[in-house]
Formats: C-alpha cells, sequence, structure tokens
C-alpha cells in the first residue's frame, strides 16, 4: 500500500514574509547609514582641506600687505587659485561659503589657538570645522545656547533679551542686536564661544551688550574696531555707527579684557581702573546688516588705554 504524503503549499506564509521584509528593511538601512555617515565624512575632510588651504592663502596676504584681508573672496585668484575653494562641500547653496564665518586677525598673534574660520555645517549643524591661527584645523562638537530660554541658532539676529551658554557665561542685549558666531569646544577642549555685533547700514544705530563671564573657557566678541576676548570677567562693550565712522566703547566691571584692535596689529587691556576705553576709527559702512564685520576700520583713536601684556588671555 503506497503512502500518501501531504504536498507542502506553494508560496511563503505571512510569517516567513514579515520575517524576511524586517531583514530585508533592516540591511537596508543600514547600508543606508553608512552611506550617510561615509558622504558626511567625505564632505568633513574637504571643508577641512578648503580651510587649511585658505590659511595658507591669509598668511601669504598679510606677508605682501601687513594687515588681514577683509573677505576671504579677496583671495581669488592671486592666493587662491580656485574659488572653488571658497565653497563648503556641505552647504546646499552655491558660491563663497566662508565669508560669513571668518574672523580677520593677524596670523602673527601670541595665542595660536584663537580662531579665524568656523563652519558649523556638519553633521546636520551638529559639527563645526574649525581653522585655527597655528594651521591646526579640525571637526567639533557644537555646544547649545539658548535666548530667552529658547533653544539658539547661529547667525540668527537677536535683539534684547539674554543669551545663556553652556559654559554659564550670559550676555544681555541691552540695546541693538548680536548674533552668535559658533559655539564649540577647541583643540584642547576648551569651551569657545564667539559671538559678533553684525554689520550696520545706518547712521547713529547702537548696540550695547553687557558680558559676564564665567569659568576658564575662550569667550569673544567682535564689532568693526575690536575683538574683545573675556576670562572670568564682567563688561559692557557698545558700537555706535555714523556716517563714516564707527566707535566701540567698553567699560569693565569685573576682571580684564584683552582687546585685539581690527586693522593694526595691537593689543590692550582693560579694567576696571581703566574707566570707559573708546576706540574711535574712520570706516566705511557695508552693504549688508546680517554679516559678521569684515571691513576692520584703519586709523584707530583709542582713548584711556594701555598696552597689555604678551601672551595675555
Amino acid at each position: 500500500m503506497d503512502r500518501w504524503t501531504p504536498r507542502r503549499k506553494q508560496g511563503l506564509s505571512l510569517i516567513e514574509l514579515v520575517i524576511i521584509f524586517f531583514i530585508v528593511a533592516t540591511l537596508l538601512l543600514l547600508v543606508v547609514g553608512l552611506c550617510t555617515r561615509s558622504r558626511d565624512l567625505a564632505r568633513t575632510m574637504a571643508c577641512i582641506t578648503n580651510v587649511k588651504q585658505i590659511a595658507m592663502a591669509i598668511e601669504n596676504y598679510q606677508m605682501d600687505w601687513k594687515f588681514s584681508p577683509e573677505r576671504i573672496s579677496a583671495l581669488v585668484p592671486v592666493y587662491l587659485a580656485s574659488a572653488s575653494t571658497l565653497r563648503c562641500p556641505a552647504d546646499p547653496g552655491d558660491g563663497n561659503s566662508y565669508d560669513a564665518d571668518y574672523v580677520a586677525r593677524m596670523f602673527s598673534e601670541e595665542d595660536p589657538h584663537k580662531v579665524f574660520l568656523v563652519c558649523n555645517r556638519h553633521s546636520w549643524q551638529r559639527r563645526a570645522v574649525v581653522g585655527y591661527l597655528s594651521y591646526a584645523t579640525a571637526a567639533s562638537d557644537l555646544s547649545k545656547f539658548t535666548w530667552q530660554g529658547i533653544s539658539g541658532s547661529f547667525h540668527t539676529p537677536y535683539t534684547g533679551g539674554k543669551l545663556s551658554f553652556a559654559d554659564g557665561t550670559t550676555v544681555s542685549i541691552l540695546q541693538g542686536t548680536v548674533c552668535v558666531l559658533s559655539s564649540f569646544r577647541d583643540i584642547s577642549g576648551t569651551p569657545y564661544t564667539i559671538l559678533y555685533v553684525p554689520d550696520s547700514q545706518e547712521p547713529s544705530t547702537a548696540t550695547r551688550v553687557e558680558v559676564r563671564h564665567t569659568g576658564d573657557s575662550r569667550f569673544e566678541i567682535v564689532d568693526p574696531c575690536v575683538i574683545a576676548g573675556v576670562a572670568g570677567t564682567r563688561f559692557q562693550l557698545q558700537t555706535v555707527w555714523d556716517s563714516g565712522s564707527v566707535t566701540s566703547s567698553v567699560s569693565v566691571s569685573e576682571g580684564a579684557v584683552i582687546l585685539d584692535l581690527r586693522g593694526e596689529p595691537m593689543r590692550l587691556t582693560a579694567s576696571p581702573a581703566d574707566g570707559v576705553i573708546t576706540v574711535d576709527a574712520s570706516c566705511v559702512l557695508p552693504d549688508s546688516s546680517a554679516q559678521t564685520p569684515k571691513e576692520p576700520p584703519k586709523r584707530a583713536k583709542v582713548k584711556g588705554v594701555k598696552k597689555g601684556p604678551k601672551g595675555a588671555l
């Protein structure tokens, strides 16, 4: 008598289909994630290469002209052969990516850990490529900050209210508008924050802020006349534009403030005993009200200030 063997139904069961779909979806997510991370890493490395080339070009420019270029775009074509170097691969737009992220300062400064360029575009705006005066360039995690308790964003103009940073520093905007260029940890692991007073076209416009800085972090605020670097300090900075001139005034309540004069290789120190220090300079009013101060004024007149020690701050 023949044994009857039941025949297996053709096709896959619903459970088998679900298992196969889950495995395929997991593998697909892993491949997509790996490709995305690889693409982001490639863009970051290309940006690091750009920043290194820009650093060498700026030093050559300074050797020829004895001051910093007002804009990075001024380096093309004499000091940078191709304008493509000025575009970050992580920038979805076209053209120059770095002018808005540039701080004009002399490469001959005593402190090699000062920042001249920071690009906040990497890893979905969670990491930055940072260029230092020492020619070091590295990617660093960005630090969060708040304005009036609300999460803040870089290059956004803030008028009034208080900015609070991860290192405990607060900036009260008493008048006018300020922006945050970047906030990150530098190559030594120290928190580093840079603010700037945006360029303004309107004469008789004033910006006044009070900075309360704590800890051993690095903190700078940039306006057309000075770069104020502080440590454990409480001070006020006021910037006033007028037709053909700009004036910066610094009043220190606690500690000391180191002032790097923009456009001149001079470093100054200010303390509470110095009273109000003013830097008055002629300048050309810029074309945009939402950019960092690109044109350091020349022929600055300084009142009530003394020269700081080398290597300070």
